[in-house]
C-alpha cells in the first residue's frame, strides 16, 4: 500500500508543480527574486514551494527528474533563501515573528534533512551548488540557535532537536551539549500523551517529532516513548475521513476540524517500521487517504520517500484503529467515546464541553451563565464514577469595597488608584456540574446538567448543528434569531444524509441567549438550539445519535 501512497504523491506533485513554479518571483527588483510568492502574503518566504521544487527534481519517478530548467528554477529557490537570512544567521516569519530562533529551527527541520540525503547521492557541479547553499544557509543558523530565544513550551523541543541536528550534520558538539541544556527542564508531556499545549494538530506532533529526532541525534532512546505517547494518545481521536476535531486545544487549532498532516504521516509511518506496529500503520493510511484532495497541495509527503526509502517498501500488516471502545484520559480530564464512524468527546478545559463527530456533521455543546459576565462553562474538574463521568465548575465573585481610609484621595483617577487593597465584600458562588452517562451502545445516553448557589441566576445550554442538514422539532419552540430556536420542552432532531441525532426534553425558563463574557461569534454555516434554566436547577437530557 505504501508504494502506492509515494506513487500518488509523485503524480499529484508533478501535476501541482506548475502552479508553484507560476509563483516563483522572475522580478530582479525584487527583495523576495527567486522565491516562490506565498498567496496569503503576495510575497515569498524562507518555505513555501522550496520542498517542493527539490522534491520533484531529485525524485527518479517524477517527469521533471533533473530536468534542466526546473533545476536553474531550485537554485534560483536556494539562493532567495540564502540571500534572505539575516546576517545572526535568523529569518522571519513574516505573519508574526522576526529573527526568530524557533522559526528558524522549524527551517531547520526542513531542509536538515535534504542535506542528509543530497550528501548520500551523487551530484554534478550544479547539484552541487544545491547542496552547498543548504549547508551555506544550516551553518549559518548555528550561532543564532546556540544563543536561544523562544516563546512556546513547543519551541524549546523545536530548537533542541534542530541543535541536535546540526550537531550531527556539522560535527558540533555544542550543539549536542546545548540540547541537553533544554531537556534538563522536563519534558512537559503527561502520561495520556498530551503535551502542555494540548494541541492534537499542530504542535503535539510537532513536540512528539522533536523527540523523536532527539533521540536519534543524541542517543537517547528513552526519549522515543514520548513520541509513542503522542501517537497512541492521538490515534482514538482521528476520524474515519483522518481528522480530528480539537476542542481541548490551548492553541490556533482549538475548535478547529482539520486533516492531520505530513507531520502525523511523517511519524505513524516511521514508527510503524521500528515498532512492527500495524496500528501505526493503518492511521498512516488514514491520514494518506483522508488527504487525498490535497495531495500536492497542502498534503506533500513526497519528500519522505526520497529521505526515507522504507517507506515504500513497507509491507507491515494493518490492524484495525481503535474505533470502538470508551476511554478515559484521566490526567488530560477527556473522555472520548468511539462508535465505529461516529465519536463524542466530553472534555474540560474548554468551553466546548462535549462533541459530537457524525461522519461529515459536528454537533458543539456550550453552557453559559450570566454570573457576573463569566460567560462560558469551562470546566475545572473531572472524575470518574461508577455510571459515568462528571465534569463540574465553581465560580465565586462579588463586590469591591472603599479604599482603606489613609489611602484614599493619594491617586484620584481609577487606573492609577492601588485596587490591590481593596477589600472584596458581598460575594456569591454558583457550582455546575455535568454528569455524561453512556448505554452499552456506545451511540446513546443521557446528561444531567445542574448549577447550584446563588439564586436566579439565568443559564442557557446551547447545541450548534450544521446548517446543512435538516431540523425538525416535535413539542414547544420558538424561533428567537434567523438561525436561534429555543426549545422549551419536547424533543429536537437533526438529519443530515443517513445519520440522525436526537435530544430531548427542552427547557424555557427565560429568552436571554446572549452572555455577558461569551467570545464566541456564531458561525453562519450553523443552527443553534438553545434551552434556558434559572438557578438552582437540575435537567437531564437524553440523546441519541446514529444511522437513520
Amino acid at each position: 500500500m505504501s508504494i502506492e501512497h509515494y506513487q500518488k504523491a509523485v503524480r499529484a506533485l508533478d501535476s501541482y508543480l506548475p502552479e508553484i513554479i507560476s509563483k516563483q518571483v522572475d522580478d530582479p527588483n525584487r527583495f523576495d527574486y527567486g522565491g516562490i510568492e506565498k498567496p496569503s502574503l503576495g510575497i515569498a518566504d524562507s518555505e513555501y514551494g522550496i520542498n517542493e521544487l527539490l522534491s520533484c527534481y531529485f525524485c527518479p519517478d517524477s517527469k521533471y527528474y533533473r530536468d534542466i530548467d526546473l533545476r536553474e528554477r531550485v537554485i534560483k529557490a536556494v539562493k532567495f533563501l540564502v540571500r534572505t537570512q539575516h546576517d545572526d544567521g535568523t529569518i522571519d516569519l513574516y505573519e508574526t515573528n522576526f529573527h526568530s530562533p524557533p522559526d528558524t529551527s522549524f527551517r531547520v527541520w526542513v531542509y536538515a534533512p535534504w542535506v542528509e540525503y543530497l550528501r548520500k547521492i551523487k551530484l554534478n557541479n550544479s547539484e552541487l551548488e544545491i547542496l552547498s547553499l543548504l549547508e551555506t544557509f544550516l551553518k549559518r543558523t548555528i550561532p543564532a540557535l546556540k544563543s536561544g530565544g523562544f516563546h512556546t513550551p513547543n519551541h524549546r523541543w523545536v530548537q533542541a532537536s534542530a541543535l541536535a541536528r546540526l550537531g550531527v550534520l556539522f560535527d558540533d558538539k555544542e550543539c549536542k551539549l546545548l540540547a541537553e541544556e533544554y531537556l534538563e527542564e522536563g519534558i512537559d508531556c503527561n502520561e495520556d500523551g498530551l503535551f502542555y499545549e494540548k494541541s492534537l494538530a499542530i504542535y503535539n506532533p510537532v513536540c512528539g517529532m522533536a523527540m523523536l529526532w532527539l533521540a536519534e541525534d543524541l542517543g537517547k532512546e528513552e526519549l522515543i516513548k514520548y513520541t509513542k505517547k503522542v501517537l497512541d494518545f492521538a490515534i482514538h481521536f482521528l476520524e474515519k475521513d483522518g481528522t480530528v476535531l480539537t476542542t481541548f486545544s490551548i492553541r490556533q487549532d482549538r475548535g478547529l476540524r482539520v486533516n492531520l498532516d505530513t507531520r502525523y504521516y511523517y511519524l505513524y509511518k516511521k514508527m510503524s517500521i521500528l515498532e512492527n506496529n500495524g496500528t501505526y500503520a493503518e492511521a498512516s493510511d488514514c491520514i494518506f487517504n483522508g488527504n487525498l484532495n490535497r495531495l500536492g497541495h497542502g498534503f506533500n509527503p513526497l519528500h519522505l520517500f526520497l529521505f526515507y526509502p522504507e517507506f515504500k517498501e513497507e509491507r507491515i500488516e494493518r490492524k484495525p484503529l481503535p474505533r470502538f471502545g470508551e476511554y478515559f484520559f484521566k490526567n488530560s480530564g477527556i473522555v472520548r467515546i468511539n462508535s465505529d464512524k461516529y465519536s463524542l468527546t466530553f472534555t474540560k478545559g474548554s468551553d466546548e464541553f462535549l462533541t459530537l463527530v457524525l461522519g461529515a456533521a459536528d454537533i458543539r455543546f456550550r453552557y453559559l451563565t450570566s454570573f457576573f459576565g463569566k460567560g462560558p462553562f469551562i470546566g475545572e474538574d473531572m472524575e470518574g464514577v461508577e455510571d459515568g463521568y462528571i465534569l463540574s465548575q465553581k465560580l465565586e465573585w462579588g463586590y469591591l469595597d472603599l479604599l482603606p481610609e489613609e489611602e484614599r484621595g493619594k491617586k484620584v483617577m481609577w487606573n492609577e488608584m492601588n485596587h490591590s487593597l481593596r477589600r472584596w465584600i458581598k460575594m456569591q458562588n454558583i457550582e455546575t456540574r455535568i454528569k455524561l452517562c453512556m448505554n452499552n451502545n456506545l451511540q446513546s445516553g443521557n446528561i444531567s446538567l445542574s448549577t447550584n448557589g446563588c439564586r436566579d441566576v439565568l443559564t442557557m445550554l446551547e447545541v450548534s448543528v450544521p446548517k446543512d442538514g435538516e431540523i425538525s422539532f416535535r413539542g414547544e419552540v420558538i424561533q428567537v434569531r434567523e438561525n436561534t430556536f429555543l426549545l422549551k420542552d419536547g424533543l429536537v432532531r437533526y438529519q443530515k444524509g443517513s445519520i440522525s441525532f436526537e435530544l430531548s426534553p427542552g427547557s424555557g425558563n427565560h429568552k436571554l441567549i446572549d452572555y455577558r463574557g461569551d467570545r464566541a461569534t456564531k458561525e453562519a454555516g450553523h443552527l443553534y438550539i438553545v434551552m434556558t434554566f434559572r438557578v438552582p436547577f437540575e435537567h437531564k437530557l437524553e440523546f441519541s445519535y446514529g444511522d437513520v
